[in-house]
């Protein structure tokens, strides 16, 4: 035990005797071994008893300085938690309005509708105020997402109603993929939509079939739906549903995933401005465009089927956005007239293009493409570079063909880009010279051969824009951005013929290089195909 002051209370550690230093006491002895004396032993015990003192004195010393700081960092622990609280209780966030928070909240939802509910849960789990801010705006609690993919699995239907309860009288949001083609719980899915069919504003179906309920329900029930999207793979039958009278209903997506030739869909096609049809549809297409006035974007994927009737030209004014994906459609593109065109991707199985037929389109739309997409669609040199003239204000150029032709109807060769290149001396020297796509910023290549040292060439024309490349009049054109390839076939052979176009990225040209899904490839992985 130690004393304390009397004064202060605090405990007076004893001073410690000095110790000599063992190895001057016992110097000597250390450097040899032969045995201590009895007096070096009596004087080696001593040692030892008070080298033991002393370390229970620089013990109990040390006990007291860790209590000590126990103490203080309890107590520092104490203020820092304090330092929390008033700063938490000074936080701006207590003043942030609800409302404003609310709003945040249904700004941050996901796009996907499966993450939808999943976001909802983690912003009400930061604290007591998110949760009750979360549980007061109906927007959040305002869409429903249903999978089934198991004929033992029950869709949460129920757990759905109770999760809609929450969202008031908003509008309503629905996804649901049954990807079972005889699934048993398809009428309680119909159920489920009819209850709400007042609300609804988008309706995400993934069903074998359109369920009898909708197919067959009252009319003028579904009020509020402005979007609908239909995926079947059991039934062709649309052609009779409760979608016909829905009067805001603007965007429609019909995918007939089975192949067979489905009949016409009823719907109101008079005030629809965006549809998307994909696989076999036994409709004249040219009849429903003539019937849809205010149509500004259709995609149209599988066959396009038209009967003898001669309409002549068939005009869609307001139609800014066209992609066709089909075997044929030739005299479908022979009547068309769309003089608001702007994005236009053509797609089909190796066709070749008659002479004329594509320029003809090009010319009769009168249209300012900024997009223009070609897909194994094959037409003269020549002749494309004609319709290249004809674009004046085209952004983007998507070629794709396939590389297991080299035969002269493939249309993105040597001459074209030539056409392309700025600082082609026999054109700028013609007199009637004609710049090329003056506005092109976008160049995607897939799938085709291609002269790397011509195509470099023809990069860095557009890309860095010397002074001396062009007339005069000329000198404010646009500047290329980006290139993406995919699968390019490299002609000449020899690895150099690599080094034009690595130079052009090594010297800032934004140059990507895709995999067959599409997605950028790092440059280790990118691959050049060879030919033998």
């Amino acid at each position: 035990m130690h004393d304390s002051c009397r004064n202060c209370g605090t405990t007076v550690v004893p001073e410690r005797p000095p110790l000599p230093d063992h190895r001057q006491a016992f110097h000597d002895l250390l450097l040899t071994n032969e045995v201590p004396s009895g007096v070096d032993i009596l004087r080696i015990r001593q040692d030892s008893l008070d080298a033991a003192a002393n370390l229970s004195i620089v013990e109990a010393e040390m006990d007291r300085f860790e209590q000590i700081l126990a103490q203080l960092a309890c107590e520092q622990q104490n203020l820092r938690r304090r330092l929390d609280v008033n700063a938490s209780l000074l936080s701006p966030f207590r003043r942030f309005p609800n409302e404003l928070l609310s709003h945040i909240f249904v700004e941050c939802l996901p796009e996907e509708a499966a993450d939808i509910h999943v976001a909802v849960l983690r912003l009400g789990g930061v604290c007591r105020k998110w949760w009750q801010v979360a549980v007061s705006t109906p927007h959040l609690w305002a869409s429903a997402y249903l999978v089934s993919n198991n004929r033992d699995h029950r869709p949460q239907i129920p757990a759905s109603e109770f999760w809609l309860q929450r969202s008031g009288n908003v509008p309503l949001t629905l996804t649901a993929k049954y990807s079972i083609r005889t699934d048993p719980h398809l009428p309680e899915l119909a159920a489920f939509i009819m209850a709400h069919a007042a609300r609804w504003t988008h309706l995400d179906l993934t069903v074998p079939h359109i369920p009898r309920e909708i197919c067959y329900g009252k009319s003028k029930l579904f009020t509020s739906l402005d979007s609908l999207s239909v995926q079947v793979f059991n039934e062709h039958v649309f052609t009779q549903t409760a979608f016909q009278h829905s009067p805001r209903l603007r965007k429609v997506s019909y995918r007939n995933l089975n192949g067979l030739l489905a009949r016409t869909p009823i719907l109101p096609w008079s005030r629809l401005t965006h549809l998307t049809v994909c696989y076999y549809i036994d409709c004249d297409w040219l009849k429903i465009l003539m019937e849809v006035p205010d149509l500004v974007e259709c995609v149209l994927n599988g066959m396009i089927k038209h009967d003898s009737t001669d309409y002549g030209p068939v005009e869609a004014p307001k139609l800014r956005s066209l992609r066709v994906s089909a075997q044929d459609g030739l005299a479908f593109f022979e009547r068309l007239v769309l003089p608001a065109l702007q994005d236009f991707q053509f797609s089909s199985k190796l066709l070749d293009l008659p002479p004329g037929v594509l320029l003809s389109f090009l010319l009769r739309a009168r249209c300012h493409l900024t997009r223009l997409s070609l897909a194994y669609i094959y037409i003269l040199e020549d002749e494309f570079i004609e319709c290249l003239h004809h674009l004046s204000s085209l952004r983007i150029l998507e070629i794709t063909e396939s590389a297991s032709r080299r035969d002269s109807m493939a249309m993105f060769r040597d001459k074209v880009i030539a056409a392309l290149d700025r600082n082609n001396s026999t054109q700028n020297a013609a007199n009637d010279y004609r710049e090329c796509l003056p506005d092109l910023r976008v160049l995607n290549l897939h799938d085709l051969w291609v002269n790397t040292h011509a195509l470099a060439a023809m990069v860095r024309s557009r890309w860095c824009m010397p002074d001396n490349a062009l007339p005069p009049t000329q000198s404010a054109l646009a500047s290329l951005e980006r290139m993406q390839f995919d699968w390019i076939r490299l002609s000449p052979i020899p690895e150099a013929d690599l080094e034009p176009l690595r130079s052009l990225r090594n010297d800032g040209f934004d140059i990507e290089y895709l995999d067959a899904e599409g997605k950028p490839l790092r440059r280790e992985e990118e691959h050049w195909d060879y030919p033998q």
